[in-house]
């Protein structure tokens, strides 16, 4: 049987309401590396209205068990266990809140077993969990070779687990809201299986991180030789070398031609070339919302799913442009293109 995955932003819009209605619930969303699962744990955090102070990030992997029962404290009849302050800060009695175990299945048996207990019963040694704190895991598979171990029994029965999996739809929304450039959103549109090709067997993949990377380093003039080193030194040589030479098409478009003659222009008739366009211009109406009385002219002479694609992105940036009576007027003869 094929294995079940889902998207992140499903696992989200599942997790959301799933821990409204029982917080004592834990989860753990399993994935190949670097396509954003401990993200989706912060933005679950902030859906459920809990502030980041009360969100404890805590990776089993660098810790040893004593990191999460504390240290024994002799006195005269007994020896307590003093818990640890990060933990300590969620008590019973201190209100909601998210513990996240990131890369749980690097923790080795002992640290799962221990962590186990806590997802379960919401204890640690003698300290009791707040049970309106949320607990959330990550993982790789054990078949990416990423350091997971395998998942000892009892836990894998205590959690609902999801394999989560990546969508390009999904990801251009979250690179717009995050400031990925232009150039990375379009070349991941153009080639959509670049966003997330993880194998285990290469030292270097292009996955949502390692592109988040490319984004970060694309600092003012890099072209040519630099950007094929560049991009190859974190996405790979195969996806580096194409990024570099789609960036090369990029800056061949005189996009302030097209806007200063958005009826006439020469308009690209290349796929790569049109995402590109899409891409430089919704950003240029992000930042001015009277350059959409041009953008959607363009829109209009666009094939249709190119058109509607322009003015996603643009709304996706500036929502206001849907109060605009150039919006008005192209959603009246397209707006069934956005559906």
């Amino acid at each position: 049987m094929n294995e079940l995955t889902m998207t992140l932003g499903k696992a989200k819009n599942l997790l959301i309401p799933m821990f409204k209605h029982n917080c004592l619930q834990a989860g753990l969303l399993l994935s190949s590396p670097g396509i954003g699962k401990t993200s989706i744990c912060y933005a679950i955090a902030d859906s459920l209205g809990i502030p980041r102070d009360r969100v404890l990030l805590f990776r089993p992997s660098l810790r040893d068990p004593v990191d999460l029962m504390g240290t024994p404290n002799p006195t005269d009849v007994v020896t307590r266990w003093l818990p640890p302050e990060e933990f300590y800060q969620f008590r019973e009695g201190t209100g909601p809140g998210m513990i996240i175990w990131d890369e749980l299945l690097q923790g080795d048996e002992q640290m799962q077993n221990a962590i186990a207990g806590c997802m379960l019963d919401g204890v640690l040694g003698s300290l009791r969990i707040d049970p309106q704190v949320v607990q959330i895991a990550t993982a790789n598979r054990v078949q990416d070779k990423a350091g997971s171990k395998r998942m000892v029994t009892q836990l894998g029965n205590r959690v609902w687990q999801g394999t989560v999996t990546t969508n390009v739809d999904e990801w251009n929304a979250w690179a717009i809201d995050s400031g990925i450039v232009d150039t990375v959103r379009a070349f991941v549109r153009f080639k959509p299986d670049a966003l997330n090709d993880f194998n285990p067997n290469r030292p270097i993949n292009a996955t949502p991180r390692s592109w988040e990377l490319v984004s970060n380093n694309m600092f003012p003039g890099i072209g040519g030789d630099d950007l094929r080193y560049m991009a190859s030194g974190l996405v790979g040589q195969e996806h580096g070398i194409d990024f570099a030479a789609f960036a090369e098409l990029g800056a061949a478009i005189d996009l302030d031609s097209i806007l200063a003659d958005p009826h006439h222009a020469p308009l690209p008739n290349k796929p790569g070339s049109a995402f590109l366009v899409v891409g430089a211009m919704s950003g240029r109406v992000a930042a001015d919302t009277s350059i959409f009385a041009d953008a959607r002219i363009v829109a209009e002479r666009f094939a249709p799913e190119f058109g509607s694609m322009l003015v996603r992105d643009c709304i996706a940036r500036n929502p206001a442009i849907v109060e605009t009576a150039a919006y008005v007027d192209w959603a009246t003869s397209n707006g069934q293109n956005l559906i």
